[in-house]
């Protein structure tokens, strides 16, 4: 998704989106980091006694 979508999709200006990450591979990683760390939050969840 190219960053102006991802801009306009949070509400940040462009310039706001690269303040924070330099290229888009740097947002990529981000932006996969913390969808992985969603799915690894609720398959501990899915795996506790009584999940």
């Amino acid at each position: 998704m190219p960053e102006h979508r991802i801009a306009r999709r949070t509400g940040l200006g462009r310039a706001t989106v690269y303040r924070h990450f330099p290229d888009r591979t740097s947002l990529a990683l981000a932006v996969a980091a913390r969808y992985l760390a969603a799915l690894k939050q609720g398959s501990a969840h899915e795996a506790a006694p009584g999940g």
